[in-house]
């Protein structure tokens, strides 16, 4: 039996107005990129879109969606920001989240307040979060420091 053969019985089952619906709920429900949000990422399996290492720390990751809603991935803050400035989005990104380095959640990275210090997947140093914190540092702050260090 092909493979045309196999799937004939059911054929008809395109015709049902409710089975058509049901598809698209499905796919709206199924963790697919919508244009907006960050995206699902595949841990230990997606890839940095600035060094090339694979996104493996769940708690220094970062997303950028560009102006066409394309999303890049991050292992580290640093690559993000330096990946934005050098495609002219630096403070213009249509979307920047961070994962929160409490909750491993993914937040919004202009809401985070920033710590200097921490250990990254590149060295950059700097860990968002939305918990209070004693750190004063913006978004703003971190990119200027991290742009400044260079590399």
């Amino acid at each position: 039996m092909n493979r045309r053969q196999a799937f004939r019985p059911f054929a008809g089952l395109a015709t049902w107005p409710w089975l058509a619906g049901a598809s698209l709920t499905l796919a709206a429900c199924s963790g697919r990129d919508a244009g907006h949000g960050p995206v699902e990422v595949v841990w230990d399996r997606d890839t940095c879109e600035r060094c090339g290492m694979v996104l493996s720390d769940r708690f220094h990751a970062a997303q950028i969606r560009d102006a066409d809603g394309k999303p890049h991935r991050f292992d580290d803050l640093g690559c993000a920001l330096f990946w934005s400035e050098q495609h002219g989005l630096s403070g213009k990104e249509a979307g920047f989240w961070i994962t929160d380095f409490r909750s491993r959640e993914w937040v919004d990275a202009r809401a985070a307040r920033y710590v200097a210090g921490r250990t990254t997947p590149m060295g950059y140093g700097y860990g968002g979060t939305l918990a209070a914190v004693d750190s004063h540092l913006t978004l703003a702050d971190a990119r200027a420091a991290i742009l400044a260090r260079g590399r």
